[in-house]
C-alpha cells in the first residue's frame, strides 16, 4: 500500500470507527447511553402504551431538560422498544441511527468511502450519536425524499414523515411547492397537519404552545442558531426575533436560494435546487 492510502485508511476509517466505538463504550460504562432516547422518547413511549399522555410530568422534566415536546408520532415509534430495558433499547436505537446515517449518504449519491468516515467525525454527528436524537433518522427521511423527488406522493410521504417528527422541517413542504411538486407538497402538508393535530388528543393548543415556549426560553441561547449568535453578541431580544423572522422569510421568498446539498462531486459538496 502507498503511504497516501495508509494515511487515508488511518484518518477516514480507523479514527472515525475508533471514536464512535469509544463514545458508545464510554456511554455504556457510565450508564449514560442515548440520553435523548432514554430520558425523553422512552418515557413518552411508556406513557403512551399505558394510555396516558406522552407529555406527562412535563414540568419537572422541563427543569431537567428531558421533557418530551414533539408530536406523538415519535413516542408511538419508540413504544415497541419499551419491551426492552431502556439501556438495551438505547443501544439498539443508536445502532439503528448509525445505519440510517450510512443509508442517507448512499441515497444522496456519496460514493467516496472517505466521506463516510469523515461524516462520523463531524460534531453534529458525534452529538447525534451521543444523544440518540431523531436527527439521523430525519436525515434518512430527507435523503429518501430526495431520492424519490420525482415520484408523486412518495416523496411527499417521506418528507411529510420528517416534518411530522420535527415540525421545524416544514420548509421542505415549501420546497416541494416551489419546485412544482404539488402532489408531494400536499401529501407532506397533510401528514404534518395530522401529526400536529394529534397533539390535541393530549393537550389543548394553549397548553402545547406554552410547553414549547417554556422549552424555547430554557434552551434557545444554548443552540447553534442565528438567534443564539445575535443574543450572544448583545443584540436585544425583540430586534433579534424580528431579524430572524426577516432572514427566514427572505430565504423562503427568493426562488434561487439553494435548498439541497448534492454530495456526488469529489469536493465539499455543491448546493443545488431541482
Amino acid at each position: 500500500m502507498s503511504p497516501r492510502l495508509l494515511a487515508s485508511i488511518a484518518v477516514f476509517l480507523i479514527l472515525p470507527a475508533a471514536l464512535t466505538t469509544l463514545i458508545l463504550v464510554r456511554e455504556i460504562q457510565i450508564d449514560d447511553v442515548a440520553v435523548d432516547f432514554t430520558d425523553s422518547y422512552y418515557p413518552a413511549g411508556e406513557f403512551l402504551l399505558a394510555g396516558e399522555s406522552p407529555y406527562s410530568e412535563s414540568e419537572w422534566r422541563l427543569a431537567n431538560r428531558t421533557a418530551y415536546v414533539y408530536p406523538p408520532l415519535t413516542a408511538a415509534m419508540v413504544a415497541p422498544f419499551t419491551a426492552l430495558s431502556a439501556r438495551t433499547a438505547g443501544i439498539l436505537w443508536t445502532l439503528g441511527l448509525l445505519a440510517a446515517l450510512a443509508a442517507s449518504l448512499a441515497l444522496v449519491g456519496v460514493r467516496d468511502w472517505r466521506l463516510y468516515g469523515l461524516t462520523l467525525l463531524w460534531p453534529a454527528t458525534v452529538s447525534a450519536i451521543q444523544t440518540a436524537s431523531v436527527t439521523l433518522l430525519l436525515g434518512l427521511l430527507c435523503a429518501l425524499g430526495w431520492q424519490f423527488r420525482d415520484r408523486r406522493f412518495v416523496c411527499g410521504v417521506f418528507l411529510g414523515l420528517a416534518i411530522a417528527l420535527k415540525l421545524f422541517l416544514w420548509p421542505l413542504a415549501w420546497w416541494l411547492f416551489t419546485t412544482r411538486r404539488y402532489a408531494s407538497a400536499a401529501t407532506a402538508g397533510a401528514l404534518a397537519a395530522i401529526s400536529t393535530a394529534s397533539v390535541l388528543l393530549f393537550l389543548s393548543t394553549t397548553e402545547y404552545v406554552d410547553l414549547l415556549r417554556q422549552l424555547s426560553d430554557l434552551v434557545e441561547r444554548d443552540t447553534y442558531t442565528l438567534f443564539a449568535l445575535l443574543r450572544e453578541l448583545g443584540v436585544p431580544e425583540d430586534p433579534t426575533r424580528a431579524l430572524v423572522l426577516i432572514v427566514g422569510g427572505l430565504v423562503l421568498f427568493f426562488e434561487d436560494v439553494p435548498l439541497v446539498v448534492d454530495f456526488r462531486v469529489g469536493g465539499p459538496g455543491v448546493m443545488v435546487r431541482r
